[in-house]
């Protein structure tokens, strides 16, 4: 896969939370913006998951259907 360029983005965010940022990126040795790139895919797979599973029984069609021996 070809490296995607990069821009430059203007967002607000709560100084707080960016200096935590800033000090849990330079414990990694990286630079912001790749900390950054990094925690929301993580956030991102985290949530994928989760949609995932929550569709998957429904998907089945077995969550919570009574049968004669109890809930499947």
């Amino acid at each position: 896969m070809a490296a995607e360029m990069r821009k430059s983005r203007s967002i607000k965010i709560k100084p707080i939370i960016l200096r935590k940022a800033h000090v849990r990126a330079i414990e990694s040795q990286k630079r912001l913006g790749q900390w950054l790139e990094e925690a929301i895919l993580e956030k991102l797979a985290r949530e994928e998951k989760e949609t995932a599973e929550i569709e998957r029984p429904a998907a089945t069609g077995l969550s919570g259907v009574e049968t004669n021996s109890g809930i499947v």
